[in-house]
């Protein structure tokens, strides 16, 4: 039913319900979501929509708090990473608060001072003036 409302045509429908979507991980746990939520919101990150892309990445530190570190660096993180080089400043942007907010849930720095070096030295060498730092 979920998989069915987020591949609705109506935006309003979609953000709404990536909005509500954390009482329905707390509803019905992880083992469920791992199979059908995850992938969706996934797919959605990258969709054409820029609010649907946003809503989204706002939704990551609450799918990081329900699914516990590992599920979500095997899963989720190369999603949010990729989330940085968006072309809409308001998903980089909340991408990179959405990362702070995951780092401090798992309570590592470490992991964040990482992905940002990382990432810092090869944004500074894109070909894209808005990515470029």
């Amino acid at each position: 039913m979920v998989s069915i409302l987020l591949k609705n045509n109506n935006t309003e429908v979609v953000v709404s319900l990536i909005e509500n979507m954390d009482e329905l991980v707390n509803t019905v746990g992880v083992s469920s979501i791992e199979d059908k939520v995850i992938p969706s919101i996934c797919t959605l990150a990258s969709d054409k929509t820029w609010r649907i892309r946003l809503a989204a990445v706002c939704f990551f530190p609450k799918m990081a708090k329900a699914v516990g570190k590992d599920l979500f660096q095997i899963k989720l993180e190369s999603v949010l990473i990729g989330l940085l080089m968006d072309p809409v400043f308001s998903i980089r942007e909340q991408a990179m608060q959405s990362m702070i907010d995951i780092s401090k849930q798992y309570q590592n720095p470490d992991w964040l001072v990482r992905i940002s070096r990382e990432k810092i030295q090869e944004f500074s060498k894109h070909e894209r003036f808005m990515i470029r730092i």
